[in-house]
């Protein structure tokens, strides 16, 4: 997706000097780098979950003397759609033109369609870009104080993995079957039905100084509700974060579990490819 692309940034940017930063594609060399610069901007984000991302992406570092001050993650999943994500740029280098040159280069001319979670911040560049508001989410985050279901649940083991990714591509818009391999490595999966008439699933993983449970794909927000209490019932007096969409009907379940809603932010597209009605929370608000 990207080789030598400082010039070709340049260009689509009407020829902004970049001030001799180098743009090149995203490796794991940059891996502390971009911890670095999600941690400068109070993101929960470890190198874990810069891997993870990094994963099932390409994408673009800028580096100023060897040192990583902007990235960008584009995340393709299937022929239609991407997700875009880990727009960071060093605040010494903002205003200069950098992000949108990093955000260029990572998207490419590809005709797909493309989704991110914006910060308040970013929102102008994004719409400047193409993108446009299709729906909001609420991070909710708190310890745990009680997670309770009365509906019957499992685990899910190896067997289950293919159902699971055909759930989550239908409700995500795109082939998410790589996602799902990378995240039964680090996830506990809990699972709504039989094999074979598989109804929902919610995924929990270690992220910041706790837990993130995501995505959470369900016919209704009690099975939702459900799923996530049961994942969460080991968490009992831990941190944790549920990022709901919006529309969901999630949030007065979870606060009920002990989380509040501690932001609001706009998930933005370009393009057409449509959320499915049964996704409740994101895997995470940068691989959506």
């Amino acid at each position: 997706m990207v080789s030598t692309i400082s010039s070709k940034a340049r260009s689509a940017l009407g020829g902004i000097d970049l001030g001799g930063i180098d743009l090149m594609p995203f490796t794991d060399a940059h891996l502390d780098g971009g911890v670095a610069l999600s941690a400068a901007e109070g993101w929960a984000h470890g190198r874990a979950d810069w891997a993870l991302s990094l994963a099932v992406s390409r994408g673009v570092a800028a580096l100023s003397r060897g040192r990583v001050v902007g990235t960008t993650l584009r995340s393709d999943f299937g022929p239609r759609l991407s997700t875009v994500n880990m727009v960071l740029v060093e605040a010494g280098h903002r205003g200069r033109g950098l992000g949108r040159a990093v955000m260029e280069a990572a998207i490419g001319s590809e005709a797909r369609a493309l989704r991110l979670v914006a910060t308040h911040e970013g929102r102008p560049l994004y719409e400047k870009l193409g993108f446009e508001t299709v729906g909001e989410i609420a991070c909710m985050q708190g310890v745990v104080t009680d997670a309770q279901t009365h509906l019957e649940l499992r685990d899910a083991t190896d067997e289950d993995l293919a159902e699971i990714a055909a759930l989550e591509s239908a409700s995500f818009g795109g082939d998410r079957a790589e996602m799902i391999a990378q995240l039964a490595g680090c996830a506990r999966i809990a699972l709504l039905g039989a094999q074979g008439d598989l109804r929902g699933f919610a995924a929990c993983r270690a992220f910041g100084r706790g837990h993130v449970i995501g995505p959470v794909v369900a016919p209704d927000a009690q099975a939702g509700l459900a799923l996530i209490a049961h994942l969460a019932q080991p968490l009992i007096g831990r941190p944790l974060r549920v990022d709901v969409l919006a529309q969901a009907g999630l949030e007065p379940g979870l606060a009920k579990m002990g989380l509040t809603s501690e932001y609001r932010v706009p998930v933005m597209q370009r393009g057409d490819q449509s959320i499915g009605g049964d996704r409740l929370a994101l895997l995470s608000q940068g691989l959506c």
